[in-house]
């Protein structure tokens, strides 16, 4: 644009630039629009068909973002296109670049404050591209590692050292737990550990232990995460679920 309007826009001060802008908007600038519009709907076919290229090879996350990126360029290409429809003047553009400015920074907002957001989209529309045989393999070999291995007791045990263990990219064991148990990694790792220490606290070997131990031979990092995730389990406390065990052993 401002190469087409160079000869004015670069040479004038802002109010002789906004003279000219107004009145040869319909013969000149308007014009200059349909060049933009068609600008951008070239984009957006090259986007469309670099993922319909690209869509076997990427991840489910990969495809969120691209999928939630697109979107958002194609509603622009969209709303462009209407205000040079029907724009009547150049003042009418004012609530196109409002209205979009304000759509961005909230998407910004929504991506800041809540960063999963467009993954957790992802695990809901993009997870048929495994099948559910296929799911459950990986979900029965998740459990013979952690059953025979015991890699759940390892505090800061990541999802790519579990990928890596199996030899099954990442993406895929986090869509098979979240479509097939209804859980991300942590939640399945912390499932393991909080059983390990349930085996713990009812045992008689341990109840020399304090609780802090009994959350670090579990495999957590500390007290506090442990009562959170075994309370989430529970409805009870680590101690007083130990009370009760005691209890009943009494009895």
């Amino acid at each position: 644009m401002i190469w087409l309007t160079r000869d004015f826009y670069l040479t004038l001060d802002g109010y002789d630039r906004m003279q000219i802008i107004e009145s040869q908007f319909f013969n000149r600038i308007l014009y200059y629009n349909y060049a933009i519009v068609a600008h951008i709907v070239a984009y957006g076919v090259v986007i469309l068909l670099e993922i319909k290229h690209l869509r076997h090879k990427l991840s489910t996350v990969d495809k969120t973002y691209v999928f939630g990126v697109c979107s958002i360029y194609l509603l622009s290409m969209v709303m462009h296109a209407f205000f040079v429809e029907f724009a009547g003047s150049w003042r009418d553009f004012t609530p196109y670049y409002l209205t979009i400015s304000v759509y961005f920074l909230l998407v910004g907002y929504l991506l800041y404050t809540n960063p999963k957001f467009l993954t957790s989209i992802g695990g809901k529309y993009f997870s048929s591209n495994l099948g559910e045989e296929e799911m459950k393999a990986i979900v029965a070999k998740m459990d013979a590692l952690f059953k025979s291995e015991g890699v759940f007791l390892q505090r800061n045990l990541s999802l790519s050292q579990v990928a890596e263990k199996l030899n099954i990219p990442s993406y895929k064991i986090s869509q098979s737990l979240s479509t097939h148990l209804a859980e991300n990694f942590n939640d399945y790792v912390n499932k393991h550990r909080i059983k390990h220490a349930e085996n713990l606290l009812k045992s008689s070997d341990f109840q020399h232990y304090k609780i802090e131990a009994i959350a670090i031979d579990s495999g957590f990092n500390n007290k506090v995460t442990f009562y959170k995730a075994f309370t989430a389990i529970h409805q009870m406390t680590p101690s007083a679920f130990r009370k009760a065990h005691i209890y009943e052993r009494v009895k």
